[in-house]
Parts: structure tokens; sequence; C-alpha cells
């Protein structure tokens, strides 16, 4: 059997500092990362830009000195390159090399555009063009390449990438430090709090917790709990409290019985004498079983998780039944019970539980009504009114006719009997189809039980 403790025991994983340090860390990794990679790239970017824009100006000024003579033969001048000193090759349309300069070219194709090749191990940013050139008739088309060394570029983009890395390193490595700290001092807070809620117990639930931080969220959470501390305590009290009178309740008629059948068995009695006992001892135990009954009706109401089924009741057909089955017992208590019920009333309720509701409040109202009074049950379209001759109520029993074994002026006037639990259930069954109860003079004296239930109407019949 598993204890308290290891029932609400949660199951072990991660921690929320742990995982706060987890986020913060990777935040700062993912942040660093996302920079350097934002850096390399415009880094990258930048310096191809500044290459293709050294290598179209030196492309434009070549161009200008690649000249197609009437005899169809290409000529370069012979003083651009040098004062260009761009690294060059002109190639006819066949392959054939017309002029270069500058540099060792690899083979390179016939396709334009720029190209990273490598020479002797050395990188070089290429731009092929394509070049027509038309005299006197004569068309040619050659392919010119200028170069530039892409060394400083690949070294920029080296070093760009070597800090990235470094930077994202140290990110990692300070940015695990610092949410390790964050992380820290932001649950110290919250795990002090928890050590102090550990520490409560049953005795000492009505002890607030003190707030262990400033923190808004940390307060409120401090607020919170002891809220809850508040209705466990009250909860508890109203617990104690219920079994206490419970148990006090239940002695009075266990002792009865009890001490009649002893006192009936001491002695040998004649058969008369043995019915008196023996109807005193069925009174106490059906007074015991009548708040046995009552206790569990209370515990069932109490349990939320028992779920009442609704249905359309009609109260006609329903006065009927308590009509059947209170109408002896007033006829033996000398008491005129009637019930008046609008034609159609219906209401939607659970049955079991309304007819409870209107037993305990009808047999209250028999019980507090003299011998040749009146009692009844009045239903319609507004609500339904238990009422009685009897001699009422005080405002003072008024304000407290629905706590639990609670029992008026009344009661010690009739030296009625009963447990003081009816206008409970009762009150119980109403908040569990969330209708209201009240209690009022009647006019003429006694008392009057107005019950209203959602959905209650009357239906014209057709």
């Amino acid at each position: 059997m598993k204890s308290a403790r290891e029932v609400l025991r949660p199951r072990r994983g991660s921690s929320l500092r742990t995982r706060v340090a987890l986020l913060v860390a990777t935040l700062s990794i993912v942040l660093t990362a996302s920079l350097g990679a934002w850096l390399w790239r415009s880094v990258r970017d930048a310096s191809s830009e500044a290459l293709e824009r050294e290598l179209t100006t030196s492309a434009d000024a070549v161009s200008q000195l690649i000249h197609l003579h009437g005899d169809g033969r290409i000529e370069i001048e012979s003083h651009g390159p040098e004062e260009l000193a761009v690294p060059y090759r002109v190639e006819a349309a066949d392959g054939e090399v017309v002029g270069e300069g500058g540099l060792r070219w690899p083979a390179m194709g016939d396709h334009a555009g720029s190209a990273l090749v490598y020479v002797e191990g050395i990188p070089w940013r290429v731009l092929s063009r394509r070049i027509a050139l038309e005299r006197k008739g004569r068309q040619a088309v050659v392919m010119l390449r200028v170069a530039t060394s892409a060394a400083p570029m690949v070294e920029l983009r080296a070093k760009v990438a070597r800090t990235v890395l470094f930077a994202t390193l140290a990110a990692a490595i300070v940015g695990a430090l610092g949410a390790a700290f964050v992380a820290r001092s932001t649950t110290a807070p919250l795990r002090r709090l928890a050590a102090r809620v550990g520490e409560v117990e049953a005795s000492s639930l009505g002890d607030p917790l003190e707030p262990v931080g400033r923190d808004h969220e940390v307060v409120s959470l401090t607020a919170s709990f002891n809220g809850l501390l508040r209705r466990l305590h009250a909860s508890f009290d109203r617990q104690r409290s219920f079994v206490a009178r419970a148990s006090h309740a239940l002695r009075t008629p266990t002792a009865t019985i009890l001490t009649r059948a002893e006192v009936t068995l001491a002695r040998s009695r004649s058969e008369e004498e043995y019915r008196l006992a023996l109807s005193e001892i069925a009174d106490a135990a059906r007074e015991s079983a009548a708040l046995v009954n009552h206790l569990l009706s209370l515990a069932r109401l109490d349990e939320r998780s028992t779920e009442l089924r609704p249905e359309t009741l009609a109260l006609e057909e329903l006065a009927a039944e308590l009509e059947r089955s209170l109408g002896p017992r007033a006829a033996v208590a000398g008491v005129a019970l009637s019930f008046e019920v609008e034609p159609g009333a219906e209401v939607v309720a659970d049955r079991a539980a309304l007819r409870e509701l209107l037993e305990v409040l009808l047999d209250n109202a028999l019980r507090y009504t003299p011998t040749g009074g009146a009692a009844g049950l009045r239903a319609g379209e507004q609500a339904m009114v238990v009422w009685d001759r009897g001699d009422g109520m005080s405002d003072a029993d008024k304000a407290r006719a629905f706590e639990r074994f609670f029992r008026g002026g009344a009661a010690e006037t009739t030296g009625a009997a009963g447990s003081g639990l009816g206008l409970s259930i009762a009150k119980a069954v109403v908040d569990r189809h969330g209708g209201s109860i009240e209690l009022a003079d009647r006019a003429g004296g006694g008392l009057e039980v107005i019950v209203r239930l959602p959905y209650l109407a009357a239906q014209p019949r057709g």
C-alpha cells in the first residue's frame, strides 16, 4: 500500500533549473551562431561583389583593345595589358589563343561567367565574356577572360569563419555558466517555497506561508498556496466537526438501545413489558437508521464525482407518490397533508435526489406541525414550496438552519426527534442542481421552504 507522500511525489525528470539553464545556453549559442552566419554571408557577398566589379571594369578595358582586321586577323594592342597589368586571355572560336598575359591559364571550357580557379595553389577569380567583333563585313567571336587574385577574399572568409566558430564556442561556455547562474537565482525562491510547503503538516494548515521573495510571480504563487491551505484547514475542521457531531448523534440512540436491552434482560418480565421495551428499541433503531441514511445521502451529494441523471419530471406524478408514502404518517400524527400542483408543471432534475429533497422537507413539516395542524406542498411555474402551520423559525435559527446537525428552538420546544440534517440534505440537492433554497415566514403562522430549480415551468397539456 503506497503512502500519501509516495502517491503525491511527482515522477523524477529534469528540474526547472536545468531546463532554464539549457534554454538560456541554447538561445545564446543559436543567437551567436545566427549572427556569425549572417556576418559570414555578408562578408562573402560583399567580397564577391567587389571582385565582380573589379573584373567587370578590367574586362571592359581589355575588350576595347581587341580589334578585328579586314583580313580576318584578331589583334590586341600591345600597350594595353602593360598599362592595365591585368591577367587576361583571348581565345578564338576554335580555341586558338589570340593573346594572353600575367597568368598560366588552366583549361576552363567555353562557358561565360565567373568562376573560382586555383593556379599553383593560389585562388583566382576569373570572368569569362564572349565578345562579338565586326569589320568590313567580317565577323568573329572571341572569349575574353580576365582574372584577379581571390586570395584576400578567401583569407578574409576563413578568418571570419574562425571568428564565428570561436565566438560560438565562447557563447556556449559563457552562456552555460551565465544560464546556470540565472537559472539558480531565478528558481531559488521557488525552491525555498517548495521547502516551506513540504514542511506543512495537518496541524499547521492554519499557519500561512511567508513570501520568500519580492517577485510578483512568487508572491502570487505564495498567496495561492495560502488560499489552498486555508481551504484545506476549513475543510478538515468541517470534517472533524462533522465526525464529532455524527458520533454524538449516533451515541444517543445506540446508548438507548443498549441500555433498554440490558435493563429488560436483567430480570424476567411480562409479555407487555417486553413489547414495550422492543418498541422503544425499535424507535431508537429507526432513529439510528434514519441518521445513517442521512449521512450516506450527504456523503453521496458531497462526492462531486457522483453524477446526477437529470430528466424531465412531472410534478403531479411525484406529488402523488409522496402523498401515498407520507399520507399514513400524516394521518397518524393528526396533520392535514395537502398537495397543490399546477397542471403540467415539470422540472428537470435527478428523480431520486428530487424525491429525497421533498421527502426531508415534508418530514420536517410533519415533525414540527402540532396535532390538528396542516402542512403541504405547493408547486407551480415559479417554485416548489413546502409549508407548515407550526411555530415557525426565528431569524437567528434561519441564519443557521442549513448547518449540519443544527437543531433550532422549535426542536427544543416540541421535543421532536431528528438529526438536524434534513435542511442540509435539501440544500445539498439544490446546490447540485444549480438552484436556490430559502426560508420564509408563512402568513398566519408557520414556515415556508421555497425551492427554485432551473427549467422549472408549467407546460400546458395538449
